[in-house]
């Protein structure tokens, strides 16, 4: 598909997400001129970071007609990230035929995005996604009801601007790269049937726990659309939708990254999902399936058929993994075991954490399960958002390894107690004076989650 815009002095840049910054200084590098003004929907605190960091080349160059707002504090849309989308719709319906609207989106546009339709308010919005987000709901399901119940998602930002060509640059943080949930998609026509939202509700069983207004507004778009789109297909021919990063790039970068450090390396997937837990565990079990090949020693704990049998990993893989990392080890070599994706916390009890910090903490149970078999190896997990937010704290994630368990009991802290409480933060925060949580603050950018696991011989 061809899609030819002509430059003249008729630029306007909207973006939204916690990566947009970076794309934003790129996108003032490439156009100069040409960007007459624009509106950048960020998270709170995001500049100093970045500056602190000294990560000048990500700052966007001061412009009078371009505005930099910061908001949704935590990741939750906030009235800051409300009044900066109302003066993102009104930008984009001011625009003309002649106009260009070039999007720069990435992951957390839909906090930074948030104009709930009427009768909603932002108290309601915000409430609806606690309850998903607490019944295991995925960000593909949360996106799905925003784009039905958000004025600019689903298409919304695309169809306020009218006639002016509209081109997305999307970094994406969903597994799959789908455009249409990436912040929501505000510039792709949504062909979703707002009926989804009623089957993702009862799915989780949260009926009777969502506002009313929402109920309501997702039943009368049932009624006025029955199952067709609630925007124009036209719409689709004035927008051009591009992804221009995603989780593949982070991981190829990892790899040769840990390649480049001598790494025997495997790539596990770059679409893990599910409950983070079962991730963890995964990871650990498999550093116990290559130690049960280097040794011959099945007689403590057979991880291989465990990986099987709990977690369904077929023989194939497990092989493949076991005797690359087994072959490297035996040769003196170090093996790096990677993966990435986006999985979700069911959560049941009230402390602060995330999905990477579950990761690290399960892994780091199974360790201790396994730590007979582990005691001549080195092995270390890292579990870490890209974004450097691993969920509403201040860390991006977490380090695991094959004592932290016993670390934690010679302290007196009970790791199965913060687990069941959804308390990782905390617990790797107590944990020797917190020297394995992993801190980087907001990095500019946003794809998913990375896990890397090291294992080598003690010398």
């Amino acid at each position: 598909m061809f899609f030819i815009c002509r430059l003249n002095r008729n630029v306007h840049v909207i973006a939204a997400g916690k990566a947009v910054l970076g794309m934003v200084r790129a996108t003032q590098d490439v156009l100069g001129d040409h960007i007459v003004g624009g509106i950048a929907s960020v998270p709170y605190g995001i500049q100093e970071t970045l500056k602190k960091s000294g990560k000048w080349e990500m700052i966007p160059k001061e412009q009078s007609s371009f505005q930099i707002c910061e908001g949704a504090k935590n990741n939750a849309p906030d009235t800051n990230s409300l009044a900066t989308s109302k003066k993102i719709h009104d930008l984009a319906t001011s625009l003309q035929g002649s106009d260009i609207m070039l999007t720069l989106l990435s992951g957390g546009g839909s906090a930074l995005l948030p104009l709930p339709k009427p009768p909603i308010t932002l108290e309601e919005m915000r409430e609806m996604v606690a309850i998903m987000v607490k019944h295991a709901a995925t960000i593909s399901d949360v996106n799905t009801v925003r784009k039905h119940t958000e004025v600019l998602k689903g298409g919304g930002l695309a169809y306020a601007a009218g006639n002016a060509s509209v081109i997305s640059l999307i970094l994406s943080d969903i597994i799959g790269d789908p455009i249409d949930k990436i912040a929501s998609g505000p510039t792709v026509t949504d062909f979703s049937k707002p009926e989804t939202c009623m089957e993702i509700f009862r799915d989780l069983n949260v009926t009777d726990k969502i506002p009313k207004s929402i109920i309501k507004v997702v039943e009368n778009e049932i009624s006025e659309f029955s199952g067709h789109s609630a925007l124009p297909v036209i719409r689709e021919i004035y927008a051009h939708n591009v992804i221009v990063g995603n989780n593949k790039l982070a991981v190829s970068a990892a790899n040769k990254a840990a390649e480049a450090l001598g790494y025997r390396t495997f790539v596990l997937s770059t679409e893990l999902c599910g409950e983070a837990r079962d991730i963890g565990e995964i990871f650990a079990f498999f550093a116990g399936a290559i130690v049960d090949v280097v040794s011959g020693d099945k007689a403590k704990f057979d991880s291989k058929q465990r990986l099987e049998d709990s977690f369904g990993i077929s023989e194939n893989v497990i092989n493949c993994v076991t005797s690359l990392a087994a072959s490297a080890l035996k040769y003196g070599e170090r093996f790096c075991m990677l993966g990435a994706g986006e999985t979700v916390v069911n959560l049941k009890g009230n402390g602060k954490g995330g999905r990477n910090g579950e990761i690290a903490l399960s892994s780091a149970l199974v360790f201790d399960l396994l730590s007979e078999k582990l005691r001549d190896y080195d092995i270390n997990i890292l579990s870490a958002g890209t974004d450097g937010q691993d969920g509403p704290t201040e860390s991006a994630g977490a380090f695991s390894h094959t004592h932290l368990i016993q670390e934690a009991k010679e302290q007196n802290i009970d790791a199965n107690t913060y687990l069941e409480n959804n308390d990782t933060f905390h617990f790797f925060q107590k944990v020797s004076n917190g020297e394995n949580l992993f801190v980087t603050g907001m990095t500019g950018t946003n794809v998913m989650d990375l896990h890397i696991m090291t294992v080598a011989r003690k010398s």
